[in-house]
């Protein structure tokens, strides 16, 4: 829970006192219960021994009993504010009556509600890529890269505290956890500031960065969170290039080449893809096996595979992979191939292997290719 910021002000006349005004929230949602009111009213001494009651409204909303019975004096209240306050400006109405409803005093509460609110912006580390542009040189033109998550150094963060009630911070700290582990926190809260993750605060998958912001009773006011992917850069890469993919092969073969890749003995290996059709349309997006290794997708028109071939190559060169497989949809692999090619990559640069043409009849009786 934490307690919302407010600032108010009252008049009327003095037969209504307030010791405090309660909002509880959640991470800036009144998804915990209804705000509350603590406080007392008085009643004139002629009114001592007479039924009483106590009446709130809200906004001009819906008139609210808080407090009926015989007058004794002072009577002190919790009473419980039913409607949701969002941001903005508020008014609450106490009036007091004696037996027969008449209003025989009033107190009347204004107020601004403010929900503490972070914004975190995440930095971009060496080693880590976010979001990556690869430039063609020959034309001068931009691809994006879908998706590319690669291992990451330190990561740099930048948290901003927004409060609509300016200069009040009535915070008491604020604290980073990362996949749910803390590991950081500052007890002097400012509107801006910076802070840094080392590589050893991250494991290998999904990461989970959160920042919380808590007030002075330690409670969550508010709360920012950034998810990314750490992966160990593979040594190797396939190479996938297809145009029209669904039009020119057939779904079976597609999906027999697909499955011989991540069936592969040797695993150590990213996937550059490229549709030069220029029609975004990717083989191999929605693969499970893409979770814990890095994927590449480009889509830009070329004239022929060889343009594009030479595109998801040069990527490969520039990403210092030290070893890149080609691949073709049309075709399926024996599941030893990365491995066997690898072995004879130590003395030479070029691997060939051997095929063999098989028709959809003969897959069937294949148990090796």
């Amino acid at each position: 829970l934490a307690i919302l910021l407010f600032a108010f002000k009252s008049f009327g006349q003095e037969s209504l006192s307030f010791v405090e005004l309660h909002f509880p929230i959640v991470d800036s949602s009144l998804a915990s219960g209804p705000a509350y009111v603590i406080g007392s009213a008085t009643w004139a001494q002629e009114l001592t021994g007479k039924a009483g009651s106590l009446d709130l409204q809200i906004d001009e909303g819906v008139v609210e009993e808080v407090w009926s019975g015989m007058v004794r004096g002072s009577v002190e209240f919790i009473h419980p504010i039913q409607v949701l306050l969002g941001e903005g400006h508020h008014e609450l109405v106490f009036r007091i009556l004696d037996s027969s409803r008449n209003e025989v005093g009033l107190r009347i509460i204004e107020f601004d509600v403010c929900y503490p609110k972070l914004d975190l912006v995440a930095g971009l580390p060496n080693g880590t890529v976010v979001q990556w542009t690869y430039k063609d040189q020959r034309s001068s033109t931009q691809t994006r890269a879908r998706m590319p998550r690669l291992g990451a150094s330190a990561m740099r963060y930048t948290i901003h505290v927004s409060n609509c009630l300016e200069g009040s911070w009535d915070f008491g700290r604020l604290e980073v956890l990362v996949n749910n582990e803390a590991v950081f926190s500052s007890g002097q809260v400012t509107e801006s500031f910076e802070f840094e993750l080392l590589p050893e605060h991250f494991r290998t998958g999904r990461q989970e960065v959160e920042v919380v912001l808590l007030d002075r009773d330690f409670r969550r006011a508010a709360a920012a969170q950034h998810h990314f992917f750490v992966l160990k850069r593979a040594t190797a890469a396939v190479l996938l290039y297809h145009s029209n993919p669904f039009v020119i092969y057939r779904g079976s073969w597609i999906s027999r080449c697909i499955d011989s890749i991540f069936a592969q003995s040797d695993q150590d290996f990213d996937v550059l893809e490229i549709d030069y059709s220029g029609t975004d349309i990717s083989v191999i997006d929605s693969r499970p096996e893409l979770v814990d290794r890095q994927h590449m997708f480009f889509s830009k028109g070329y004239d022929n595979h060889a343009e594009a071939m030479n595109l998801v190559l040069g990527v490969a060169a520039d990403l210092e992979y030290q070893v890149v497989y080609n691949v073709h949809l049309d075709d399926f692999y024996d599941p030893e191939r990365f491995t066997l090619q690898r072995r004879y990559l130590q003395d030479c640069d070029v691997v060939s292997s051997e095929f063999q043409e098989v028709t959809d009849e003969d897959v069937s009786h294949i148990s090796n290719c």
